[in-house]
């Protein structure tokens, strides 16, 4: 994370023996000067962080698996011929129970200091989930956030851990393609939100104007914090059939265009096989050598009758 703010753009060269542990006397410093002010979207997303560009990122590698990876199954430490090993713990971590941002606001609505205080809140892996926006005056848990809707014991669906560990899962072996779009719906769903937290605050605004009492604002928030984390959670049950779809048997399936008549039978839709990319089949055949090289005159064959 300093990597990609600090003021110091050689701050990553300096501490890598460090971060390494290879070097422990030159130490990191424990907070640094940033290069240009953060918002709150930035601070959420260095907290999903893989050290994407980083030394430490093990996408390419092969940890990574077929589908460029940052996730590798626990445990993640390891012993080979007498040697300890360690793969990379990220912060975005599928071993992940809750997370939060915090957004100190001061005065938003003059006289009902609960306004100011937002705690972005979210459950499982930071990397593949929304965080609900709460207000600190919040009266109640959401009933998909609530303790008893579920357990990691107990599937449920409707339940805001079980809606987003489905997907996460899902993502996890299929990083490139599936990750991508996970974390594309991440943040369109919470640039969306931080919109209606703004409207909600001028809202707020003009009741506490109004000589409404304290209680009328602290109820108007309250009720947005619920209503709203229940209602990512909906979205993102919807969200996975549709995720299953369209990545089912390792295809990229896109909805058929309509039928030329409305009487007609609607296609079905068109299905890409993707495969890997050229790197992992490089890989394939530099492990493999000719166990799967098809003959020169079997492959003319099938050429002709492809």
């Amino acid at each position: 994370i300093f990597r990609k703010i600090s003021d110091n753009p050689r701050f990553a060269e300096t501490h890598l023996d460090y971060v390494q542990g290879r070097n422990l006397s030159n130490r990191m410093p424990l907070f640094i000067k940033v290069a240009q002010p953060l918002g709150i979207n930035d601070t959420m997303w260095l907290m999903r962080s893989h050290y994407e560009g980083s030394w430490f990122d093990s996408r390419s590698d092969v940890s990574g698996s077929s589908f460029n990876s940052p996730y590798h199954a626990r445990p993640l430490s390891f012993k080979v011929r007498g040697n300890n090993y360690m793969l990379n713990r990220n912060l975005g971590y599928m071993g992940t129970f809750f997370h939060f941002v915090a957004q100190s606001r001061g005065a938003v609505v003059p006289g009902h200091t609960c306004a100011g205080g937002l705690i972005w809140f979210g459950v499982d892996d930071a990397s593949t989930s929304v965080r609900a926006p709460m207000y600190s005056c919040t009266q109640r848990a959401p009933g998909t956030w609530a303790y008893g809707n579920g357990d990691t014991g107990h599937y449920v669906q409707r339940s805001a851990f079980w809606a987003f560990n489905v997907v996460a899962n899902f993502a996890y072996a299929r990083w490139d393609m599936v990750g991508a779009e996970v974390q594309q719906r991440v943040s369109a769903t919470e640039q969306r939100l931080m919109g209606e937290v703004s409207a909600i605050d001028r809202k707020a605004k003009q009741l506490a104007k109004s000589g409404t009492g304290s209680g009328f604002v602290t109820q108007l928030l309250s009720n947005f914090s619920v209503n709203t984390a229940d209602r990512i959670v909906d979205d993102w049950v919807a969200f996975f059939p549709e995720l299953f779809v369209k990545h089912r048997d390792y295809l990229l399936v896109s909805p058929a265009k309509p039928p030329a008549l409305a009487k007609d039978q609607p296609p079905p839709p068109e299905c890409a096989a993707v495969g890997y990319d050229g790197k992992w089949y490089e890989r394939l055949v530099e492990e493999t050598g000719d166990r799967y090289l098809i003959p020169r005159a079997a492959s003319e064959t099938i050429m002709r009758h492809s």
